[in-house]
């Protein structure tokens, strides 16, 4: 017998076996990391953008360390405040957002999906093509940000496993 190490993986997917294990893998887990990662950055250098969001300062500049935020729900009343301007730069985003501080859940895909098809069916949208690439670009846009977020989860689980 040799020395090779065999490692085996199990994937589920679907079923809340990650959930159930206590990751941090839900999309209110994601969107908790990635608004409070775009705000610490923010508040290194006074000015945040990516694909989805902008962050610029407004009436009083920095947030204060003890003012930063610790989930979707502190950066969302840090929103309001006058220390800073966020624009939304993705209106499929934006909507998100403001689904998970409604429910407190949000079903990315389904959301995804439902959007997706109203832009099929309402014959309102002079150009659909343009409408629905955009929205394509705002979802592949996030599910970048997933991925990383994803990458990160992960690597956590193989350190605490070595």
């Amino acid at each position: 017998m040799n020395n090779t190490t065999i490692v085996n993986r199990l994937v589920l997917v679907g079923n809340g076996f990650d959930l159930a294990h206590g990751l941090a893998t839900s999309y209110k887990s994601f969107l908790n990391w990635y608004l409070c990662d775009a705000f610490e950055k923010y508040n290194g250098i006074q000015y945040y953008e990516d694909s989805l969001i902008r962050i610029s300062p407004s009436l009083r500049g920095a947030i204060k360390p003890e003012l930063r935020p610790k989930d979707f729900k502190d950066v969302i009343s840090l929103l309001g405040s006058n220390h800073h301007k966020v624009d939304f730069k993705s209106n499929f985003f934006k909507r998100i957002v403001d689904s998970l501080t409604k429910r407190n859940w949000i079903d990315i895909e389904r959301y995804y999906y439902a959007l997706l098809k109203s832009y099929f069916t309402n014959n309102s949208f002079p150009n659909k093509k343009e409408v629905i690439g955009k929205l394509n670009i705002e979802f592949d846009s996030l599910i970048e940000h997933l991925t990383r977020y994803l990458i990160k989860v992960n690597d956590t689980i193989v350190h605490v496993l070595k």
